[in-house]
């Protein structure tokens, strides 16, 4: 199946969006390679492939008031806190159109330089977002709304995870979300290689989630999937180490945006991965139960 034409267009709003340097550009996420197949309508995929991943530092979500925030940052206990408040803020509703448009804003990092990187990441992609917004508000009689925002998903005292959405909607709907995934005490991102002795666990991934899929289907004739060969994007090593969080429970879980790896009714699907499956190929100690 060819590529359609929507995702090349994709492909070139997120190339055509301004990269401060080579070390934020690493941290943007690549675009999926998702393919919509027949019988459903194809998203007019945009500028929400320009949607930043968090980088690795110890992150926490204490307020979304900046001049608490900042008050919070001046007792002797807190000084080591990097907050995550609100940044951008767009809300606007017309006749046809919507947009409801919130990206995160850095404080506390002891690198001013790279909380200034970070800060105008997010900022370019709520300008991005925004701008595409008014284009469409343009389009007398076009329906159309996109949202942006960003919640926690995990913090304990070892894990923070966080995750951020981008929604659009046109005559269909896409969402794509991203993932921190962070070690709190030693204040670094965690990468999917980390949490294992060697690169076994890709296969084991690979056959666990297909075989629920399996049984999903099987269950349920609702849910389809895409076949084999239309996967292996999807679960690619390279798109596992970009899917992927750890939930409250310690599990392992891979998130799949719209279009991944199922029809676009099924929406965002997620799997969680046994422990049990990959209890021997763990490193110790291991952030999985």
């Amino acid at each position: 199946m060819s590529m359609n034409k929507d995702l090349k267009q994709l492909k070139q709003a997120y190339r055509q969006v301004p990269i401060p340097d080579k070390e934020l550009d690493q941290m943007i996420q690549n675009l999926s390679a998702a393919k919509p197949k027949k019988k459903h309508h194809p998203v007019r995929l945009s500028l929400i492939a320009a949607v930043p991943v968090l980088l690795a530092i110890f992150l926490t979500v204490v307020t979304t008031n900046e001049s608490l925030a900042r008050a919070m940052s001046d007792v002797p206990i807190l000084k080591n806190i990097i907050t995550v408040i609100t940044g951008k803020n767009y809300q606007e509703k017309n006749k046809t159109t919507e947009a409801h448009i919130k990206t995160p804003k850095l404080s506390g990092l002891k690198n001013p330089e790279l909380e200034k990187k970070l800060n105008d990441a997010y900022d370019k992609t709520g300008e991005a977002l925004y701008k595409e917004y008014q284009l469409a508000s343009q389009n007398r009689g076009e329906h159309f709304y996109v949202s942006s925002d960003y919640k926690e998903i995990t913090n304990t005292k070892k894990l923070l995870v966080l995750q951020f959405t981008v929604q659009e909607t046109r005559a269909s709907s896409y969402t794509e979300h991203t993932y921190l995934v962070m070690d709190k005490k030693k204040m670094q991102r965690i990468k999917l290689a980390d949490l294992f002795k060697n690169d076994r666990y890709i296969s084991l991934i690979q056959a666990n989630i297909q075989e629920q899929m399996k049984k999903q289907t099987e269950a349920d004739p609702n849910k389809i999937y895409w076949d084999e060969n239309e996967l292996k994007a999807a679960l690619s090593e390279k798109n596992l180490a970009k899917r992927f969080y750890i939930n409250a429970k310690n599990e392992l879980v891979f998130s799949f945006n719209d279009y991944e790896v199922a029809p676009g009714y099924m929406g965002t699907v997620s799997f969680v991965i046994p422990t049990s499956l990959l209890q021997n190929d763990l490193k110790k100690p291991s952030y999985l139960k």
